[in-house]
Formats: C-alpha cells, sequence, structure tokens
C-alpha cells in the first residue's frame, strides 16, 4: 500500500481525495493546502519537486483557475510534470463530482432524489453551489441545533462523502461527471 500525499482547496476537496487514494487500495498521507486555488497555485511546482521521491495528489477545481481550458491548467502551472504529480483538474468543481451522485445523495440527506439537480455541470455555478449549500443546510436543520449549523454543514458534507457506497463510485451517472476529470 502505498502513502499518497494530497494537495486541495478546501476541506471537502480533502474529502474527496482521501476517498479518492483509498478507493484506490492506497493509503492517504498528508493533506496540504486547504488555503483556495491561489495558495495552491503558489504551491505547486514545490509539491512537483517533492513527488520526485513520493506521489502526491493535487485536486483543483478548473472554474477556480481563471483559465480557458482544463489542460492549460496543467501546462501553465507544471511545464515540467514530475511522473508522481497526480495533478487532477476538476471540471467544473468538486460539489459537480457530489452532485452527480444523486440517488446517494438525496438517500442520505432524506430528501427526493428529484431535489438534486438532474445534470449538475449544465446547472450555473451559483445556482449548483446554492444547490449544494441548500440541500446541506435542510439536512443539518432538521438534525442539528442552529448554533451549529455552520460547522455541521461541512461535517455532513464529509461525512456523506466518506459514507457514500462503493458502488457509487461507478455508477454511471457520477463515472461520467467525475471521468471529466483530466487525466495528466
Amino acid at each position: 500500500m502505498i502513502k499518497v500525499i494530497h494537495c486541495a482547496e478546501g476541506i471537502i476537496d480533502e474529502a474527496v481525495a482521501r476517498r479518492l487514494i483509498n478507493e484506490t487500495g492506497h493509503q492517504p498521507g498528508v493533506c496540504y493546502g486547504k488555503k483556495g486555488v491561489s495558495y495552491i497555485h503558489q504551491k505547486i511546482r514545490g509539491f512537483n519537486k517533492s513527488a520526485a521521491s513520493m506521489p502526491i495528489l493535487t485536486l483543483v477545481d478548473f472554474m477556480d483557475t481563471g483559465l480557458k481550458c482544463p489542460p492549460e491548467v496543467t501546462s501553465s502551472w507544471l511545464p515540467h510534470r514530475c511522473a508522481n504529480m497526480l495533478c487532477r483538474i476538476v471540471v467544473r468543481e468538486i460539489e459537480s463530482w457530489i452532485l452527480a451522485d444523486r440517488n446517494n445523495l438525496s438517500t442520505y440527506l432524506r430528501v427526493a432524489s428529484n431535489r438534486v439537480p438532474l445534470d449538475p455541470e449544465n446547472v450555473p455555478q451559483e445556482q449548483q453551489r446554492c444547490s449544494i449549500v441548500l440541500l446541506f443546510l435542510y439536512f443539518v436543520c432538521c438534525h442539528f441545533s442552529f448554533l451549529s449549523i455552520y460547522f455541521q454543514h461541512n461535517k455532513a458534507l464529509n461525512d456523506f462523502v466518506y459514507a457514500a457506497p462503493s458502488d457509487a463510485l461507478a455508477s454511471s451517472d457520477y463515472y461520467a461527471t467525475r471521468s471529466r476529470c483530466i487525466l495528466t
């Protein structure tokens, strides 16, 4: 089992990275970042140098890069990418992947599946973020006190990422979105 260091924009991205690493039979190592895309952009060449001795998985939401196409991210940020530097560009953003697991998400949140967008990648960015926040806030409000809602929202989202059945990773609607992650 190989230990894979990972770098993520935030805590939700970290949860997804850890789940992907576990699902591939490896062990998640330390997670760096969680300070947004600008932090990753500033530090990615240093992570690339470190990848010479250990695998590093980096997840970056494409929409946060400001570039025209996903391959442009890796070519401009990592012109001399090390083989162990697993830079994955998430199209459009990590929330797309989570919303794409429609059946498991609605089951986890105890809401009707028609409340989860059918095609999250074609939902405007603002509406997509609003959808996921409202769904999780609804769940949190039903189960937690008002004072803990902010903290429980992220915890609930993390719990879903870790708790989703393994077969969800291969389901057609989830896989279609996840497969758009550019493998570079």
